[in-house]
């Protein structure tokens, strides 16, 4: 519990950290964010490209903790926009509705396509209520739900497209918090009958500011700034100097000098293997160890601005196949107009792949062909249609589930843990996929802590970790 007057350094400057940091800058608690990009916000970030504003990727707030909604939108001053979730997913050189729709799906796929999953769906149901199959990896989980067909047609492909590995060297938990918890009969019958207990699954409203997601974090940071806080952006974290179980000093380099500051508390929200590793004294070859193991999927984004009025309706697409280089595509003018110039467009493309691979070390110049090759072929636009172009990357955007994480994430967590004056939290400093109400909650939990004394450390690894569907 702060008592008196004390420093809290805040390591990242993404959601979780902001908001950590403005929870405690409102209670008069000294606190310094340290942030190695330029900009503020993490994943949820937003770009200004001259007269156009990009985020990374499509971001949603949605949330039902009604008191967070509450605090966002006097955040906000209610400047936000309530859109409804338009989504698709492009297979077969297709359009399907995201979530699933029965009608939508067998339209689609055609009688035999559709017959051939149809049929498996229901000899996988029937043999599963004779002989319960575990559900030992990602790829498990999904036959054992939707049959082989559909594993095979779409969640197969996406995954391994989206995660570079097998879906069979992933953990169910990916599964069962991204795939919507559903089957096809329930998809049937909510189709026909309307139902009071609709899942998150079906819940589409949102809300987004108007000027792109990294909105949120410049609020934030606007707050903190206010209340005395000091942000440090392009500053790199180089190392945590121990003593005993505590943190005494935290090292970072900051146009080209080293700076030390000593703090009574650090909350890190930087990816947890790093915050291991950057330790010292060296730490116990386990940690160590487990740290290595743990991996985080990388992105490389091309960001388009057109000639063209409109794209697409949806707000973004799926795109599994292995013909088209990037897993998704975004339309920033479809969450708010005020982010394009009138009369034209733009587009977000995401290319997962890993730090240092071939797409990693691609150039600029190589990205943008790689992206044209693909939106030509699936008749969306030319070289012509664009007007300019540019590229950024996020080495650690997701953790990668694969499995047996949990025995290394718990080794690492169990000794942070112990630690006296160091909380991790967010989702890379927990290792943990969430959305943006997560890492929120998860900074205000964080600042909660150490306000209040109140409750265990333990609880930030609560959020976002429960077996069921939040996409």
């Amino acid at each position: 519990m702060i008592k008196g007057t004390k420093k809290v350094i805040v390591l990242g400057g993404g959601l979780t950290g902001l908001s950590a940091a403005y929870r405690l800058s409102q209670q008069g608690v000294s606190v310094t964010v340290i942030e190695e990009r330029p900009r503020l916000g993490g994943i949820a970030a937003s770009i200004k490209y001259g007269k156009y504003i990009f985020d990374y990727g499509p971001h949603r707030f949605h949330t039902k903790n009604l008191s967070q909604l509450e605090e966002i939108k006097t955040l906000m001053q209610d400047k936000l926009n309530i859109l409804y979730r338009k989504s698709s997913i492009r297979l077969m050189g297709k359009y399907f509705v995201c979530p699933l729709e029965i009608k939508n799906l067998l339209l689609n796929m055609g009688p035999l396509k559709s017959t051939q999953a149809f049929l498996d769906y229901v000899f996988t149901i029937t043999m599963n209520k004779l002989v319960t199959q575990p559900d030992s990896s990602f790829e498990n989980w999904v036959v054992n739900r939707f049959g082989r067909t559909l594993y095979n047609i779409y969640f197969g492909p996406y995954t391994e497209k989206l995660w570079g590995i097998h879906p069979a060297r992933i953990s169910t938990d990916w599964a069962s918090q991204r795939i919507a918890l559903m089957n096809l009969w329930d998809v049937a019958i909510r189709l026909l009958i309307k139902k009071d207990d609709t899942p998150r699954t079906y819940e589409t409203k949102f809300y987004y500011p108007y000027f792109g997601s990294g909105e949120f974090s410049d609020k934030f940071a606007e707050k903190i700034e206010l209340n005395n806080g000091v942000i440090h952006t392009q500053a790199e974290v180089v190392a945590l100097n121990w003593e005993g179980n505590s943190v005494d000093e935290v090292v970072f380099i900051r146009d080209g000098c080293e700076s030390r500051e000593k703090a009574d508390y650090i909350i890190s929200t930087i990816p947890i293997t790093k915050l291991i590793l950057m330790s010292k004294p060296l730490l116990q070859s386990t940690l160590v160890k487990s740290a290595m193991r743990l991996k985080y999927r990388g992105i490389v984004f091309l960001f388009l601005v057109t000639r063209k009025k409109e794209l697409t309706d949806n707000h973004w697409i799926y795109c599994p196949e292995k013909e088209l280089i990037f897993n998704r595509l975004s339309e920033p003018k479809n969450f708010s107009d005020k982010m394009v110039v009138n009369n034209t467009t733009s587009i977000c493309i995401e290319i997962s792949c890993n730090q240092g691979d071939h797409i990693w070390m691609a150039s600029k110049d190589e990205i943008f062909k790689f992206a044209m090759d693909s939106l030509k072929r699936m008749d969306f636009m030319d070289e012509s249609d664009v007007l300019d172009f540019f590229i950024d990357k996020l080495p650690d955007a997701y953790p990668i589930y694969e499995l047996g994480y949990e025995d290394n994430i718990e080794n690492l967590i169990s000794f942070l843990h112990s630690s006296a004056n160091l909380i991790t939290a967010g989702r890379q400093g927990l290792f943990r996929y969430g959305n943006m109400d997560h890492a929120i909650d998860m900074g205000f939990l964080a600042a909660q802590y150490l306000l209040n004394g109140d409750g265990d450390k333990s609880r930030l690894f609560d959020i976002a970790n429960k077996k069921d569907y939040f996409g």
